[in-house]
């Protein structure tokens, strides 16, 4: 998931109604600039809350990796409440699913 969706990202395929971007401008000129061919984002960072797994994180360094093989200037960071383990991760859609059914 996390992989495909750093490629809609990286290809400029998602709506930035849904993933924001702030490019360091001010908004009057990023409005002037909408659509008209803008530029990949340099720098994606990528939150996900509730923490991350070690497969999204081998996802982030392959891409990472291609992107610096290409030369693209574009890096990305992965960040969350934490590194999730298969039983973290198992344990916390347990929780959800009581929490769900509460």
């Amino acid at each position: 998931l996390v992989a495909a969706l750093l490629d809609q990202v990286l290809r400029g395929k998602v709506k930035d109604a849904d993933y924001p971007v702030h490019s360091g401008i001010p908004a009057a000129l990023a409005d002037s600039i909408a659509g008209k061919g803008a530029a990949t984002p340099r720098d994606l960072i990528l939150v996900i809350a509730g923490g991350i797994t070690y497969e999204e994180a081998r996802a982030v360094e392959a891409i990472n990796a291609a992107q610096a093989q290409a030369q693209t200037g574009t890096r990305i960071f992965l960040g969350g409440n934490g590194v999730l383990n298969s039983k973290a991760f198992i344990a916390a859609l347990e929780e959800r699913v009581r929490a769900e059914n509460m």
